[in-house]
């Protein structure tokens, strides 16, 4: 391989790995957003009065008279509970959870952009082989995630987050397959 054909390589997975950090705190951001519209606008299960330790029954928009709204006093909030006894909250975050890990928390956001701009920067400046093949077990593993995402944001109906979510799918299976390429060396 010459100088600049290896050249074009390291700026080309260097360029995929910032890219797929930009997008995936875009991502993370933008269904944030929607999720907090969407508690926002889709309930009234959270509303400041304060009374005693009660339990009364609500009736909400589609007559489901298994909701409950919980209102305490010290707290003074008003929460709409499940049959199960979960918030809507508490059942949303337990979908993101991945052997205990918050996969969308604010720490694990910036570990997984700063781990891929760490990356971006070493395979820049060195052509290792085993760094590059931690490269490409990186880009496969978020690649996964990234397949994951887009099959629960179109089960919640959310057609642009799942493009996203493919998008960022594609920048890291194209991490991977650059990644390899530039681990195995071409036959003489």
């Amino acid at each position: 391989m010459t100088l600049r054909g290896l050249s074009r390589r390291r700026w080309l997975l260097s360029s995929l790995l910032i890219a797929g950090a930009a997008l995936l705190a875009i991502g993370i951001a933008a269904e944030r957003h929607v999720g907090a519209h969407h508690t926002e606008t889709g309930t009234e299960a959270v509303s400041r009065t304060p009374t005693n330790a009660q339990t009364v029954p609500s009736v909400e928009a589609g007559g489901d008279e298994a909701n409950h709204i919980d209102e305490t006093a010290s707290a003074g909030t008003r929460r709409t509970e499940t049959p199960g006894g979960e918030t809507p909250e508490s059942s949303e975050s337990s979908a993101e959870t991945v052997l205990g890990l918050e996969l969308e928390s604010n720490a694990l956001v910036i570990v997984a952009v700063a781990a891929s701009l760490a990356l971006a920067t070493v395979t820049w400046i060195r052509n290792r082989r085993g760094l590059l093949f931690a490269t490409v077990a990186f880009a496969v593993v978020f690649a996964a995630f990234d397949a994951a995402e887009v099959a629960h944001q179109l089960k919640e109906s959310r057609s642009g987050l799942a493009t996203l979510a493919a998008t960022i799918a594609v920048v890291h299976l194209a991490t991977a397959v650059v990644a390899e390429q530039r681990a195995t060396p071409a036959p003489s």
